[in-house]
């Protein structure tokens, strides 16, 4: 029986990582802006709207997705997911005005491909309690590797047989993928655990002290104190990362190099999932936090420093920078939310835990954008390491709620 389940935790987070891929595709949005502003004429302000709601409705889809989840198990409530954003990306070729593109990509796609995530990130948590942090990161690595391996060969796409055709091919594969890899996946069995390396059973990691509830998990610092780091990282990274190409372009590079550097940010963003979920299991809480902050800071900072006095090579490091810490985030905000207030609530914790993107999506780059036309975008890259500095500080002060339960 254990060998049994020891083959399947493998083969779903096979199923994971390809899921995550194809719902990566939802940040391939910014390939289909000039197409639909060339064609319909509209403003960056009202094409860009589409994916703030696209990245609301994500957050809502996980946090009800993640209820569900836990009480009807996750083949259904994949599957739901997956078929929502089947038609949204369907619908979305057929776009003629905002309210349809609002509508379907912002509303249908960003809700379908949350509820269908947090099922993704469940089933690693639950999987793997003894390796939690990186069979997150590795489910969720293409989440962020989607724009680097896909971006450009929609942009292809488009070029040669228009952007219809893109939203209808983003369909087929939300069908085939999303809808396919649902209906396979399946939790562990209530109270499992893998056996302890020399062979014994048993597990690796003691079961939590404690399931908390979510009205309970409010009442406790450590969550707030998360909350807040996690909303300032997410508000640094989303400050600066639209002023990337311009502001490198200031500094003296060529649009293609700069353009090119950002391409990287996809693939370095989907790397840092890996990476910051090996190294939560490696180091632990505070140890990875405060260095996913550092590491942040050091990025945004060098956007402004490092390309100035070293040209393409500082932007590159830079750019590598961002994109690790601003990707470890979600992997650490999965592993931290289920190692400190237990697995039986996962999928409604990790989608609370969502919350600080949805605030940050309005703050980051509208703030960014202000201090950029009033001060210029020298002072909105210093500020957004500021802020990622913020970040490195309240990390010191994360504790434990299982500990602190004990305690009580």
């Amino acid at each position: 029986m254990t060998d049994d389940l020891l083959r399947k935790r493998k083969l779903y987070l096979i199923i994971g990582f390809l899921m995550s891929l194809v719902m990566g595709l939802v940040y391939a949005w910014s390939i289909f802006v000039l197409p639909l502003e060339k064609q319909f004429g509209w403003t960056r302000a009202q094409t860009q709207l589409t994916f703030t709601l696209a990245i609301m409705s994500f957050c809502v889809g996980m946090i009800f997705g993640g209820r569900l989840a836990d009480r009807f198990g996750p083949r259904i409530v994949a599957s739901v997911g997956a078929i929502l954003s089947t038609i949204g990306f369907f619908l979305a070729s057929y776009t003629e005005s905002l309210g349809m593109l609002y509508f379907s990509y912002g509303i249908l796609v960003g809700l379908g491909i949350g509820i269908a995530d947090i099922v993704v990130l469940s089933a690693a948590a639950r999987w793997y309690p003894d390796k939690r942090g990186l069979a997150i990161g590795a489910m969720a690595m293409g989440f962020g590797l989607a724009g680097f391996f896909f971006g450009g060969l929609m942009g292809q796409f488009i070029g040669s047989l228009g952007w219809q055709w893109a939203f209808r091919t983003l369909a087929l594969a939300s069908l085939v993928v999303l809808v396919g890899g649902g209906l396979l996946m399946l939790y562990p069995p209530t109270g499992w655990a893998p056996p302890l390396p020399g062979g014994s059973t048993g597990g690796v990691a003691p079961a939590p002290l404690r399931n908390f509830e979510w009205y309970e998990m409010f009442r406790t610092a450590p969550w707030w104190l998360w909350w807040v780091w996690d909303l300032v990282l997410c508000i640094a990274g989303m400050m600066v990362l639209a002023h990337v190409v311009p502001l490198a372009v200031e500094k003296g590079l060529d649009k293609a190099r700069a353009a090119w550097a950002m391409g990287l940010f996809a693939l370095f963003n989907g790397l840092g999932r890996l990476l910051f979920g090996w190294l939560y299991d490696q180091l632990g809480r505070n140890k990875t936090m405060v260095l996913s902050a550092a590491v942040m800071a050091f990025g945004v900072f060098g956007i402004r420093y490092l390309t100035q006095f070293m040209g393409f090579p500082g932007l590159f490091v830079s750019i590598m920078c961002t994109g690790l810490a601003y990707g470890g985030l979600p992997v650490i905000n999965s592993t931290f939310i289920v190692g400190s207030y237990g697995p039986k609530n996962a999928g409604l914790h990790i989608g609370l835990a969502t919350t600080p993107l949805m605030v940050a999506v309005f703050i980051g780059p509208y703030l960014g954008s202000f201090v950029q036309m009033s001060f210029g975008y020298d002072l909105t890259i210093v500020l957004g390491g500021l802020v990622a500095v913020l970040g490195v500080i309240v990390a010191f002060f994360i504790g434990d709620a299982q500990k602190l339960y004990q305690k009580s």
